[in-house]
Parts: C-alpha cells; structure tokens; sequence
C-alpha cells in the first residue's frame, strides 16, 4: 500500500481490482497447466486463460513459497498498474492475494505478438506493410512516452520486447511487459 500512494500522489486509482482467489487461479489454469503457459523467464510463468468469460494473461511465480524479493518485484508491479491507464499498455484485471506472492492478472485481447508478425508463422504468410510498422511504433513511442513523462512520479519500463508487444487485428499495439523501474 505503501507504493500504491506513494505512486499515485493524489491521483485516482485506476477502477477497482477484482480480487481473485486461489482457487479461481487454479481453476482458470488448469491447475497451472503446462500446455497454457505462454511465456517462461527464470522466476515467471505466464498463462493464457479465461475468467468470468474475458481472456485474461495470469503471471504467476514459479516459486511458490515466501520469497522477499519476488513479494517485492510483484507488488510494485501491481502497485504500478494501479496508477496507468494508457491505451497501449495492458490493463490490470485483477490479483490473487492468497498466496504468498501475489498474481497479477491482466486483460487481453490477442495473443498475436510483434514477434510473431516480424519473426514468426505470420510474417512468412503475410508480412506487415510498413503503414502497420508505423502504427506499431507509434503506439509503443507514445505508451513510452506516457511512463516517462505523465506520471507524477516517472516509470522506465526494463524490458520492451517484441515478444511482450501485443498485436491486435488493426495493428494497435500494446506493451504486456511491465518489468519497471520507479524513479524517486
């Protein structure tokens, strides 16, 4: 809570969180299932699923018992997206607090990735055209952009990839990474 306000300065805080439980997270993963994870790092898996009939990515720790540092890392980056609000930048769904460190979910609305469209099965079947590049990149310049500069207290987000760039049919592109650092 403590980031949370020291973040937000005053400002509203982004729409309510839906609190999930355990259970729901279990349950909209297939008791973490393998088969739905669609990233892995060395501390993360991040999964693909559905609850209460939106598509939601759940980062969950791979580690499940009490760790400081990823309690640390996941609380930030929940702080975090309670203050933003970008349209290219994804937006929180809800967290599971039953755990020792928290899971973060996030509403999405494609799977498809940058990394797909430049490097992947899409880009071999149809590439982009330089008009979607352009839109790509605008996109991502301007959510960037909103973390170093609207925010009271400014955000550099540490890991833009175009794996974690999310790509919709018209080429909207949104930034599904949220690996920040917070400037004091």
């Amino acid at each position: 809570m403590e980031k949370q306000l020291a973040l937000s300065q005053g400002q509203e805080i982004v729409g309510q969180v839906k609190i999930l439980s355990q259970e729901e997270i279990m349950n909209a993963t297939n008791n973490y299932d393998p088969n739905l994870i669609v990233y892995r790092s060395d501390i993360v898996d991040c999964y693909e699923c559905t609850i209460d009939d939106m598509l939601v990515f759940i980062k969950a720790p791979q580690e499940r018992d009490p760790n400081p540092k990823l309690i640390h890392l996941f609380l930030t980056e929940l702080s975090v997206l309670t203050v933003t609000r970008h349209d290219s930048m994804c937006k929180l769904y809800g967290c599971c607090l039953e755990t020792y460190i928290p899971m973060i979910a996030y509403q999405h609305k494609s799977s498809k990735t940058l990394q797909d469209c430049l490097h992947g099965g899409i880009a071999l079947e149809k590439p982009m055209k330089w008009s979607s590049r352009l839109r790509v990149t605008t996109n991502i310049a301007y959510a960037l952009s909103y973390m170093h500069n609207a925010l009271l207290k400014p955000l550099v987000n540490r890991d833009v990839k175009s794996f974690f760039i999310l790509i919709d049919s018209s080429f909207h592109a949104i930034i599904a990474s949220v690996v920040y650092s917070v400037s004091i």
